[in-house]
């Protein structure tokens, strides 16, 4: 697989279940791929929420489609904090961040540096150190930008489990924020939208398989598996 980073100009189809087909202004590939730095090429794949300020990082293939011709298929993305003093800038000033315009998000990387993002993360009160910035203005900026975060943060953590990119897409518009905790708590609440065996066997990769969480999960399961084979409405013990 190969990666491309850029922005997304503009959005050409998307469906109900975030699948997009778009068209991507790339500024940084694999080297493989450098023949399209700096062009706009068509993408597909599935995304959550895709915005034309975002910068995004997409892993998959550059194929030929016969008949769209060339197109990145991505598996997979994350989407990329800004490093640069005019990248900051630009995402800052952003719809992506509420309460900040181009003065203010300038006077904060003039103030906190090129690590401003990731400064105002761990500590929103560094933001005190920018002139005219009032209580109100300083929890706009922070909540977006942690907003944004959170969601790259769950399809990483998703995707580190073991779900593809589209079995996180479900997880996290039912589930939202909620996802983490039931992570957490038991992912086996994922097997109303999640093929069962998927579920079950992410959780047996760090689990005991005889943990209780995981009988109470099979018992379930194959209650509705025996419902399902026989048409009855309880089953025996022996059965089960």
């Amino acid at each position: 697989m190969e990666n491309i980073t850029g922005k997304i100009k503009k959005i050409i189809y998307q469906s109900d279940n975030d699948y997009i087909v778009a068209l991507f202004r790339v500024s940084d590939t694999s080297n493989v791929l450098k023949n399209i730095n700096n062009k706009t090429i068509t993408i597909t794949g599935v995304l959550i929420d895709p915005n034309e300020e975002q910068i995004y990082k997409l892993e998959g293939d550059y194929v030929l489609n016969p008949k769209y011709g060339y197109q990145f298929s991505f598996s997979s993305y994350s989407v990329n904090i800004p490093t640069t003093r005019d990248s900051i800038v630009e995402y800052l000033s952003s719809s992506l961040v509420k309460g900040c315009g181009k003065k203010t998000a300038s006077l904060i990387v003039d103030i906190l540096g090129d690590d401003a993002i990731n400064m105002i993360k761990n500590n929103p009160e560094v933001l005190r150190k920018v002139p005219k910035l009032n209580d109100s203005k300083i929890n706009k900026i922070y909540n977006s930008i942690m907003l944004n975060t959170s969601i790259d943060d769950l399809v990483i953590k998703l995707k580190d489990l073991g779900f593809n990119i589209s079995e996180s897409t479900k997880i996290i518009k039912k589930y939202h924020s909620d996802a983490n905790y039931i992570i957490d708590d038991n992912i086996y609440n994922f097997t109303d939208i999640i093929d069962f065996n998927k579920v079950d066997n992410i959780f047996c990769l760090k689990n005991d398989k005889y943990d209780i969480r995981r009988q109470k999960a099979c018992i379930i399961e194959s209650l509705k598996r025996l419902s399902i084979l026989k048409g009855d409405t309880y089953s025996f013990y022996e059965e089960l």
